[in-house]
């Protein structure tokens, strides 16, 4: 979560005076305030891609919570969670709004949205035995389902719903069943794919390509919560030189390109040195902790503790 929030805070100053719904002469400072706090909101937040960080800091709460539980079938115990906020999400964002027609709103906490997380987590459990499908057929999977629930969506409800910070009603559960099962199968091929040495051919060629998506990859975040920003601001210059309709295309690309490379150099200059030293064994939580864990009786955690780990890092030094 560090490694996305200080890119959120700057999209949020950003959209102050990008955001077509705020008007600088009467800003609404509690919208602001609740944007800046990720707070979960009926309408998009100021820096609008930020409404699906409402729902993943749920789930990072709750994933943070399962793991400080000193039992070893963590992740099933979330998944459980998972499953039963899923299924009460249905009742009260499905069946009532459908049958009842009224919309009940509960700050996200039993939001559609967990169905996707819940598909990442039993993806996890699952991956030694995904590493033996065929990558190929779960990737050409992936893009048809894509393609497939793209379509579906939009003769039934039309894309411009994809875009609301919530889900409801039939509309809702398709959506998140529909991208989550093709997200899985893309997410699967790839593992299989990872697994089965597909990514670590000799070539140098390759080797360079694969290297640059896993960059790209680890600065994706930041691209998902700057590209709207990067994209305002060359559409300005666009606006300022004047683009003729024979270089759209490539002002198009030089656009994307831009993108790209303000979240890679975000996450080179601003995310990996912080998180390097966030990850560093003097900033890790000292002696006090330890001896809360020995307390509690958690002998496992205590001897792992003293090997340099503890439960809210996950690493070693």
């Amino acid at each position: 979560m560090v490694a996305f929030i200080g890119m959120y805070l700057v999209g949020c100053n950003f959209g102050i005076k990008s955001c077509k719904s705020v008007d600088l002469l009467t800003f609404d400072s509690i919208h602001y305030l609740k944007s800046f706090l990720i707070f979960p909101q009926q309408i998009s937040p100021i820096l609008g891609v930020g409404w699906s960080l409402e729902h993943e800091v749920i789930f990072y709460f709750l994933a943070g919570i399962v793991l400080m539980i000193g039992v070893s079938s963590r992740v099933k115990v979330l998944l459980s969670i998972l499953i039963a906020l899923f299924i009460a999400g249905i009742l009260v964002h499905v069946v009532i709004p459908e049958i009842i027609g009224v919309q009940i709103w509960d700050y996200h906490l039993l939001s559609l949205f967990h169905a996707q997380f819940l598909v990442g987590v039993v993806i996890f459990m699952l991956q030694d035995r995904i590493a033996a499908f065929n990558y190929r057929v779960l990737i050409l999977a992936a893009l048809l389902s894509f393609v497939g629930v793209c379509g579906i969506y939009q003769y039934f409800f039309g894309m411009k719903a994809l875009g609301e910070p919530d889900a409801a009603g039939f509309a809702g559960i398709m959506r998140v069943l529909g991208f989550g099962l093709a997200s899985a199968f893309l997410i699967s091929g790839l593992i299989a794919a990872e697994r089965q040495g597909s990514f670590s051919r000799g070539a140098v060629l390759w080797s360079a390509c694969v290297s640059a998506l896993v960059l790209i990859g680890n600065a994706s975040y930041g691209l998902y919560l700057s590209h709207s920003i990067t994209y305002g601001v060359i559409g300005k210059l666009y606006g300022m030189v004047g683009v003729p309709n024979l270089l759209l295309f490539p002002a198009l690309a030089m656009a994307v390109l831009s993108a790209v490379l303000v979240a890679v150099l975000w996450h080179l200059l601003v995310e990996q040195p912080f998180l390097k030293w966030i990850h560093t064994p003097s900033n890790r939580l000292g002696p006090e902790y330890a001896v809360s864990i020995l307390s509690s009786g958690r002998g496992a955690d205590w001897a792992r503790w003293k090997k340099g780990w503890h439960p809210l890092h996950r690493v070693r030094p």
